[in-house]
């Protein structure tokens, strides 16, 4: 059975702690700070793996897909960066509520996101 993917916000002592051991950690200080992650991409042995969405860039045009690349709507949305996945437990995470998100542009965007991945 298909089950719909869902954005979740990281909890920043969580991305603290993860960036102690690896530098690549994809930022969500300040103005990222509401990062939206999807979840759950992967469970390997009891961990679960969330992967960040990016913003669109122009260089996600000319980006194939690719394993760890994917283009959500031929990158007019964001894309997911799977090689940016991290392992995350339960308590470090938070459903993303889009009714507790303002009115405004990226509300609409992360919407129109999360209906054409489903």
């Amino acid at each position: 059975m298909h089950q719909k993917l869902k954005f979740y916000t990281l909890n920043k002592r969580y991305y603290h702690y993860l960036a102690q051991f690896d530098e690549r950690i994809i930022s969500i200080d300040d103005s990222k700070s509401h990062r939206p992650f999807v979840g759950v991409v992967l469970s390997i042995n009891g961990a679960d793996y969330y992967a960040p969405l990016t913003s669109p860039k122009l260089k996600h045009q000319k980006m194939r897909y690719q394993i760890d690349f994917v283009k959500i709507n031929k990158s007019v949305y964001d894309a997911i960066n799977l090689n940016n996945m991290i392992p995350v437990t339960s308590s470090a995470v938070r459903l993303l509520r889009f009714d507790m998100l303002p009115c405004t542009t990226v509300k609409v965007s992360l919407r129109r996101q999360r209906d054409f991945m489903n």
